[in-house]
């Protein structure tokens, strides 16, 4: 613990932000010392130098990272209330004993698309992400780069899984970006009944912890991480299946969320840079802060 000598010299909240940098920086890696547990002795921690400007430019610089500290936070907890409310009108949807159902094999069939797989063709590959994020797009790889001898090719609009370790919730419904891209055999794909279901609305459901325990229930095998779920015991799981006006509605709702919570994801993240340049540039000591800036201070 330290404590600031002069806080004419020196405000206490400059050095916390001063010293936070340095350590999202690895200042502070070069400076331990250790061999089991490694550490920075408070000897060796009194003499980090400090860059000191003025007393006026750090209660300026303490006041612009607090605004964006501010804004941070708030996009933080923008993107937790988005995420908490989508999570309870999913809980809604697909949970209840009142609630219309059907199995999955009354709205999909299986349907592969297995194409011969030939060394000189450029392949464009995904994977399937657990807890029905949905897809992930993988480097393109040559035909001769792959043992298996076929692939599969997805459509937009089906649904496709993983039959390994499924009770992971690797199953998602395959968006119009992904259309045309392959699979390995260990990924099934299944064509929806379209008159019956909405593709956006299974997606959803796809993010169901309900859906992965009936996953892990037709999951078989005998050892535990090589358990895997057929296409055949998939399509009896059965599905929360609404009216397509009342799909329609859900899909909308959970698709806003979805758009809200990511959307102060990625406000959040810019934010984050913006803050370590911003004091990357103030700490220079090549950049100060106008002193025209504490008319904002006092207004």
């Amino acid at each position: 613990r330290c404590r600031v000598n002069n806080e004419q010299y020196c405000l206490p909240a400059f050095l916390v932000v001063h010293l936070y940098y340095l350590f999202q920086t690895r200042y502070f890696a070069g400076l331990a010392a250790g061999t089991t547990i490694v550490h920075l002795g408070a000897k060796r921690a009194v003499t980090i130098p400090i860059l000191l400007p003025p007393l006026g430019e750090q209660r300026r610089i303490v006041d612009l990272i607090a605004a964006v500290d501010k804004a941070i936070e708030a996009a933080g907890y923008v993107s937790s209330c988005a995420r908490d409310s989508f999570e309870r009108e999913l809980a809604g949807m697909t949970t209840g004993d009142d609630l219309p159902s059907v199995a999955l094999r009354d709205i999909a069939r299986l349907d592969l698309d297995r194409v011969t797989v030939r060394p000189g063709d450029t392949y464009k590959v995904a994977g399937v992400l657990n807890a029905g994020r949905g897809l992930l797009e993988r480097p393109s790889i040559d035909g001769s780069e792959t043992n298996y001898p076929a692939m599969q090719r997805l459509r937009a609009n089906q649904l496709v899984m993983r039959k390994l370790t499924a009770w992971e919730g690797p199953i998602t419904v395959v968006p119009e970006r992904f259309d045309g891209y392959f699979v390995s055999p260990e990924f099934p794909s299944f064509t929806l009944d379209q008159g019956r279901v909405i593709p956006e609305y299974l997606r959803h459901v796809c993010k169901s912890p309900a859906l992965w325990a009936a996953m892990k229930d037709e999951s078989t095998g005998s050892v535990q991480r090589r358990k895997r779920v057929s296409p055949a015991r998939l399509l009896d799981i059965c599905i929360p299946l609404p009216s397509l006006s009342d799909q329609s509605h859900y899909a909308e709702r959970l698709s806003a969320l979805e758009e809200v919570q990511g959307a102060a994801g990625t406000a959040r993240r810019t934010l984050v840079s913006l803050r370590s340049a911003l004091l990357a540039d103030l700490l220079s000591g090549d950049h100060e802060i106008p002193a025209s800036y504490d008319a904002l201070l006092s207004a």
